[in-house]
């Protein structure tokens, strides 16, 4: 028969036991050099510092189907964790007897040890707050040590015995330790058996799980039992200061069923039918040592799970799925083990209230009110409130508000305590002189100086404040002070004792707003107001904010001839001259024979501009004249965005190519300079843009272009960005389309043609040339090329282009 055993190994604690051969086989385990270790893990630790392991599998138990099979919820092969095992559903009554085994001076645990561990479990197990366990999930599963034996007799849950071959157990399955299991042994289907003792192979415990797939353990006395060794008991043993009495917490898991959370190792199988068959703790490829924050499968270890090796001061928690699985072996292989209680409501004198079982309720002082009485509300009886009263003969009680009104007692408020009230009274003085007899506290409270217990109020002991009077100010108002400091103020005393009400002060003479014709805001009177030539508006009336009608703007303004003038915009329009602006004046501009127009494409950055279009502006110019552009996006609706034609004019960017732009939107050229005039064309801070060759109408030798210089125009472009042009097909005789294309008809000379500091990018020609160039000099300064793609298809493709014209 193969049977599931579970043990905590704690490696610096193992004694071997030399034998010369080896004993019987124990399932789980291989003996090597005179002593067990663990087959699944190796041998036992000895590092030093206490660590510990546990190794616990079912073997090829899991393989034997015999006739006393149990197919459950949480056998050897599933859990499911049904609504039914949840901890809502009440709590179970465990109860334990420890079965003490020493050698007759070794070994000994007091009653008072016993309990300490029985008490650590249950706040493992319930997740008690203020105890190490609090960070867990309540279980809902309580362990006390029995208080009837199976005789029906009373006792502590406690038995001890002196037997030195029992106390020194060498292997689970020696004779001696079946023996001391079935001699002991009270009644396993209604007791849980604890038997502590020294254990000499390398365990701290170990339990045989009951969930065996030939039913074998549960309710046998040969193997069913918890087995803890007696140096690692409580935390009052040979090891407590390390391992806190958190053994037993992990061998009544696997008594309950559990397994180790490193069972499978990184087994990928369905996660309740695989591993520890618990999907609420993450695989885990080897056991947990100290606090690590491990991840051994691709996930965080459990390393803080009861079921683990960690160190168990770092051991918080039982998942609900391990939970559920407990309930489910207690009720399916040990179902006349707890007692299933439901807790109810337990109040207590304050009025609190907690839920608690009967018995639970009765140990620490309350009164039940009944299985499923809840606490919320809480119906349990309030204490009555109570104050600290001062009584007529001085002393203090503390009672309720009624009572105290009852004694004609001054009650002090609710909750409030004799010890911080001083009941005698005295003399308590106010900053107005007057007195009052009453105790110290309510003196503090109400503002005055206390004069000490038993003084009196007649003769008035308290100091008089000086004498105060009306002081009048220059602006009419008053107040009470004393002459001294309605002196310091500027004021004028009115008198001792006399009064603001009614005012006695002379009120200076009424105000209000006066208008100057500048727009400017006086407050004055309305004789003063009229004499300087201003307009009253009326008394009481504020020059904050100025009510006064404005004058409309004026700014600078430019003629044709350079002369300026300060006009309003109306006025320079009506003259001819350019407006330069609200608030401008001569002195900061500079007037030329050149006239200055302004464009902006919303009239938002200057809505004094003169044109919303380039073009408008440039249809509009004379040979010299100067067109500063505001930021904007300016796209035209022409062939060609902006058509300088044969004019001499200047377009310039006030804010540069980043924020100005000439955009073609993929549907006509760019600029276009066509003529044979003296004067030289420029374009400066611009970002030319967008353009679709194959959309522009040929201007010259049917070759459509984005930039046509034609026919002597002198054009000087600079500071400019040029980037997306693209086309698709070539133009006629022999000619591709072009970025630019520089020309001029037979017997027309050439203009000066010059790029600074521009920029050229996202360029893409499948025919054509960057650019075509025909009996003129174009100069390129400080200009960068960058991803201009010339591919060729049918005509020679090249960058430039140099050819005769004719």
């Amino acid at each position: 028969m193969l049977l599931p055993i579970a043990l905590s190994v704690f490696g610096q604690l193992v004694t071997p036991v030399l034998s010369p051969s080896a004993p019987a086989p124990l399932p789980g385990w291989s003996w090597e050099g005179g002593f067990y270790q663990p087959s699944e893990l190796g041998a036992a630790q000895t590092s030093p510092t206490p660590t510990w392991s546990c190794g616990a599998k079912l073997l090829t138990g899991r393989d034997i189907v015999g006739s006393n099979l149990i197919q459950s919820d949480c056998d050897s092969f599933n859990t499911n964790p049904a609504e039914e095992y949840d901890p809502t559903n009440g709590k179970y009554l465990v109860p334990c007897v420890v079965h003490v085994i020493t050698d007759g001076s070794t070994g000994f645990l007091s009653l008072g040890c016993v309990q300490n561990n029985i008490d650590t479990m249950n706040q493992d197990f319930l997740a008690l707050s203020g105890t190490p366990g609090q960070l867990g999930v309540d279980a809902q599963i309580e362990f006390y040590l029995a208080d009837v034996d199976p005789s029906g007799n009373p006792t502590n849950g406690v038995t001890y015995t002196d037997n030195a071959e029992w106390f020194q157990e060498a292997d689970p399955l020696e004779l001696s330790s079946l023996e001391y299991r079935t001699t002991l042994s009270w009644d396993p289907d209604r007791y849980v058996n604890i038997f502590v003792l020294q254990i000499n192979f390398p365990a701290s415990g170990y339990v045989y799980l009951p969930v065996d797939p030939c039913n074998c353990v549960a309710g046998n006395p040969l193997y069913d039992g918890v087995h803890v060794d007696h140096r690692y008991w409580g935390n009052c043993s040979q090891n407590s200061a390390w391992a806190g009495g958190r053994v037993l917490t992990h061998e009544m898991g696997h008594y309950l069923g559990l397994f180790h959370t490193f069972e499978g190792g990184c087994d990928s199988g369905l996660c309740s039918e695989s591993g520890d068959l618990i999907c609420d703790t993450n695989p885990e490829a080897d056991p947990a040592s100290g606090c690590g924050n491990s991840s051994s499968c691709g996930s965080p270890d459990p390393d803080r799970n009861y079921m683990d090796y960690g160190d168990p001061y770092c051991s918080l928690e039982f998942t609900p799925n391990q939970i559920r699985r407990m309930r489910c072996v207690l009720e399916s292989y040990r179902p006349q083990l707890g007692t299933l209680v439901f807790p109810g409501a337990c109040c207590f004198e304050d009025g609190s209230c907690e839920l608690a079982t009967e018995s639970g309720c009765a140990d620490v002082g309350g009164t039940y009110q009944g299985e499923g009485s809840a606490c919320e509300p809480n119906n349990c009886p309030q204490p009555p409130t109570l104050g600290a009263c001062c009584l007529p003969d001085l002393s203090c009680s503390e009672v309720e508000a009624s009572e105290c009104a009852t004694l004609g007692g001054d009650y002090k408020g609710d909750d409030s305590v004799c010890a911080s009230f001083n009941c005698a009274a005295g003399a308590c003085c106010f900053a107005n002189g007057s007195c009052v007899v009453e105790t110290e506290s309510d003196c503090g409270v109400n503002g005055g100086i206390y004069s000490g217990d038993n003084t009196l109020c007649v003769p008035n002991p308290c100091p008089q404040p000086p004498a105060i009077g009306a002081c009048c100010a220059s602006d009419g108002s008053c107040s009470e002070q004393t002459e001294a400091d309605c002196q310091v103020a500027g004021g004028v005393y009115s008198g001792d004792g006399a009064s603001c009400s009614p005012n006695p002060c002379s009120q200076p003479p009424v105000t209000g707003a006066c208008c100057a014709l500048d727009g400017s805001c006086r407050e004055q009177t309305e004789a003063d107001c009229q004499s300087s030539g201003g307009s009253y508006s009326d008394e009481g009336t504020s020059c904050a904010p100025n009510p006064c009608p404005q004058p409309p703007a004026t700014g600078a303004c430019c003629s044709d001839d350079g002369s300026c003038a300060v006009l309003t915009q109306t006025s320079c329009a009506a003259s001819g001259g350019i407006y330069q602006g609200d608030d401008t004046g001569c002195e900061a501009v500079v007037c030329s024979d050149d006239v200055v127009i302004t464009v902006d494409d919303d009239f938002g950055e200057n809505p004094q501009a003169n044109f919303n279009s380039i073009q408008d502006a440039i249809n509009a110019a004379s040979d010299g004249a100067i067109i500063l552009v505001y930021p904007g996006t300016y796209t035209e609706n022409l062939d060609f965005v902006l058509d300088f034609g044969s004019k001499s004019v200047a377009v310039q960017s006030t804010s540069g190519a980043s924020q100005t732009s000439i955009d073609a939107e993929w549907s006509r050229g760019l600029a276009n300079f066509n003529g044979t005039s003296e004067g030289v064309a420029s374009l400066v801070g611009f970002t030319l843009q967008n353009c679709d060759i194959d959309a522009v109408p040929p201007v010259v030798f049917n070759t459509p272009s984005a930039i046509n210089i034609l026919n002597g125009a002198s054009v000087e472009i600079a500071d400019c960005v040029v980037q997306d042009v693209i086309n698709g097909v070539g133009g006629a005789s022999g000619v591709n389309s072009l970025v630019l294309h520089v020309a001029s008809e037979e017997g027309v000379a050439c203009g000066q043609i010059s790029f600074e500091d521009c920029s050229f990018s996202g360029v893409s020609l499948e025919e054509g040339h960057f650019a075509g160039i025909g009996n003129c000099d174009v100069s390129f300064v400080s200009c960068l090329f960058s991803g201009i793609q010339v591919l060729e298809t049918s005509n020679s493709a090249s960058m430039f282009d140099v050819y005769q014209a004719s």
